[in-house]
């Protein structure tokens, strides 16, 4: 019995995606609880988010109320993830700490239906003391009310999980 495609997990014309349907699932207001391993001595901290489409190919999220263990901390973020055709996935990471942003071009790993991302300039921080060129960026989706984006670099010649951003619907 032939099934008809929705057209939710085909492949578009010259196999390359058109839009990206998962853009959607950044909207709306986000509790962020976050895990960072980057330094001496764990962190764990919570923030707040809002996401939403800034145009058809694109979504910004704004971080802000940024706690560590209940204290505030003065760092704001605004992440903008995009899609075209052309560009392909793109991540811009813009902090009220630095004033040059950090790029990302990203990639759609099927197999493990992930993102990874990868900065595409070696000679800007992403994370203080690592070295920008080993950082890869994972973005997965556990439906429309959960995403997590977790941070990996290379520490003493092997990857290893070194943050964690886990965006629930609040």
């Amino acid at each position: 019995m032939h099934r008809p495609n929705k057209g939710l997990l085909a492949a578009p014309p010259q196999g390359k995606a058109q839009n990206w349907e998962q853009l959607n699932n950044f909207t709306g207001d986000w509790n962020v609880s976050i895990w960072s391993g980057a330094t001496d001595q764990p962190v764990t901290a919570t923030a707040k988010a809002n996401g939403s489409l800034a145009k058809t190919t694109e979504a910004q999220i704004q971080i802000q109320d940024l706690a560590i263990d209940s204290n505030k901390q003065p760092l704001q973020l605004t992440a903008n993830f995009a899609y075209t055709p052309e560009a392909g996935y793109t991540l811009a990471v813009n902090s009220n700490i630095s004033s040059v942003p950090v790029q990302f071009a990203g990639e759609y790993q099927a197999a493990m239906n992930r993102y990874n991302y990868y900065p595409t300039s070696n000679d800007v921080s992403v994370i203080k003391g690592v070295d920008s060129s080993t950082i890869r960026l994972e973005l997965a989706f556990a439906g429309q009310n959960v995403w997590i984006l977790d941070t990996y670099a290379q520490v003493n010649g092997k990857e290893e999980k070194i943050q964690t951003y886990r965006f629930t619907k609040s």
